[in-house]
Formats: C-alpha cells, structure tokens, sequence
C-alpha cells in the first residue's frame, strides 16, 4: 500500500480509542470526498504493533501522510475535518 503510485493516509488507531471512534464520520466522509485520488488504510496499532512501531507512536489516533512511498506528515489525536482535508489536498499537488 505505501508503494501507492496513489498518495496514501493510513490511520493508526486502536479499537479502543475514543478519538478514533469521534474522528469515524470525519475519514468516512473525506474517504467518499477523496475517492480514487487518495488511497487509505486502517493500522490496528495493538494486532500490528512491530509496523505501527516504525510509523506510529502510541497516541490512540495517529493520521501519517505518504506519498512516492515516503511519510510526509503526521497528525496525532482529533482534528477538525478541515485541517486533516487541507492535509490530503497538499498531497495532490
């Protein structure tokens, strides 16, 4: 996935996590938004904790911005849905 010729957002999260749960409606609407542009994915950062461990740090929602298969940002606990949008737009250009 992080080999996307495609810009990536993957999520670390855990099913726990309050922020994840809050945050939930936000990705699912910039997913739809952003649909064939951006790809995403989920990290479970308690079932993969040797991968999470070389993005992630254990904040209970972390958002990391990939493009040409390297880690550009990183965005740690809630944020407002415009800020995490403007994000992913600086991804395409």
């Amino acid at each position: 996935m992080l080999e996307s010729e495609q810009p990536v957002v993957l999520i670390c999260e855990a099913e726990w996590s309050g922020d994840a749960h809050i945050m939930a409606p936000i990705i699912e609407d910039l997913v739809e938004c952003f649909n064939g542009k951006i790809r995403f994915g989920k990290l479970d950062f308690e079932k993969y904790a040797t991968l999470a461990e070389r993005y992630c740090t254990r904040q209970s929602l972390t958002f990391l911005f990939f493009k040409d298969g390297r880690m550009v940002n990183l965005i740690q606990g809630t944020v407002l849905k415009t800020a995490l949008k403007k994000q992913i737009e600086m991804l395409l250009k």
